[in-house]
């Protein structure tokens, strides 16, 4: 599985509207956008990552070096994305295909069986907007171009390694036949003719999740929507992450105190501790603080686990992370750590770990972290 970012167009609007520099470059809480969706997709364990830049413009070489990306300049005469694929055509294959103007405010990727395009009904439709039609097989039969308030196509999509011979064959001819220098030309406007020979499915994600910015004005939208998915649970919440062994999980925030309380307890039981050591009562806040984040672990249906963490203002503290003894060895809390260092890396602070016992010590230290302090106490 790979990926495909195609940044090669010259960003004329954004530029018109007050940017000073390539759109796909500008920066979203300190970081440049093309280098967020790095990021997620390596994330995903998606390594290979080709980008498509425009002619001679050396402004994206840097990422083949920090992110042993590979750099592929559009033939100076190109005007148009078909012409601009049609260069990179032997890198597809289970590939995700990602416009440079698309912003993610959280992980949104994703493996799939099937083709797939991803859809999102707009906060503000637009005339031209492409509306997938899907047959009884729930499959893209056809577009319907217009401003309807239905899921409408996002930038980016999925190739199934399946469907990848057909698709290539089928843009290497309309690139035979349309001119390269005009501008009117995308690659995916020529995919409806072999929609009856591919099972293309849909998935849609929400309009506060992503976004796709080609003024100065969207750019500022799309700051905006980051910074909520930042300071807020949507970053986390309902969403999906893959183990190495192939173990899918969710997390989900959680704001029920009852069932926080369950996974503390047991949390303490496995350290040999009991939450409620005397008959006194304890309210919820003794246990976490005003400003902890609770997130509970599911495989499927069934809770397997939870974690909570605190956003400083000079670091993000995880406090708690706590996975069940019949779902432990799955490498489920190594994902998390690493998705809670993703999140880290977007707020441009420091990652710290409340560490408990010899285990947690070896485990921490495994994924690089350093002992950075001691906590003494004494004995009441």
């Amino acid at each position: 599985m790979n990926a495909i970012i195609l940044a090669a167009g010259n960003s004329l609007r954004m530029y018109q509207t007050g940017a000073n520099i390539h759109k796909a470059l500008l920066p979203i809480q300190n970081i440049p956008n093309i280098e967020r969706t790095i990021l997620m997709l390596q994330f995903c364990n998606i390594t290979e990552i080709i980008i498509a830049v425009p002619y001679q413009c050396t402004l994206f070489d840097y990422l083949a070096e920090k992110y042993s990306c590979k750099i592929i300049y559009k033939k100076k005469e190109c005007a148009n994305t078909l012409h601009t694929i049609n260069d990179i055509l032997t890198y597809i294959d289970d590939t995700f295909i990602i416009e440079g103007d698309v912003v993610l405010a959280k992980n949104i990727f994703d493996i799939f069986e099937n083709s797939t395009y991803y859809v999102m009904k707009y906060p503000k439709p637009e005339i031209d907007d492409w509306h997938p039609v899907l047959n009884q097989d729930g499959n893209v039969s056809t577009f319907q171009i217009s401003q309807e308030n239905t899921a409408a196509i996002f930038g980016i999509s999925f190739w199934a390694h399946k469907d990848c011979p057909l698709l290539i064959s089928h843009l290497k001819q309309k690139a035979a036949i349309y001119d390269i220098q005009d501008p009117g030309i995308f690659w995916d406007n020529n995919i409806i003719e072999i929609l009856d020979r591919i099972s293309v499915k849909t998935y849609e994600i929400s309009a506060d999740v992503a976004c796709e910015m080609n003024t100065y004005e969207e750019y500022k939208f799309a700051q905006e929507i980051c910074k909520s998915a930042i300071y807020g649970s949507l970053f986390f919440d309902n969403v999906t992450l893959r183990t190495e062994n192939d173990i899918h999980f969710k997390i989900f925030h959680s704001t029920e105190k009852k069932a926080n309380i369950y996974w503390l307890d047991q949390l303490f039981n496995y350290y040999g501790e009991e939450l409620f050591k005397d008959s006194r009562y304890l309210a919820y806040e003794d246990f976490f603080s005003t400003n902890e984040q609770v997130f509970i672990i599911k495989i499927g249906s069934l809770e397997v686990g939870f974690f909570s963490f605190v956003h400083e203002k000079k670091y993000i503290l995880l406090r708690r992370l706590y996975v069940s003894s019949n779902s432990r060895n799955k490498h489920i809390g190594t994902q998390i750590v690493r998705y809670i260092q993703l999140y880290s890396k977007f707020n441009s602070k420091e990652f710290r770990v409340n560490v408990y016992d010899d285990d947690a010590e070896k485990f921490y230290n495994h994924l690089g972290f350093k002992l950075k302090f001691k906590t003494f106490g004494l004995e009441v």
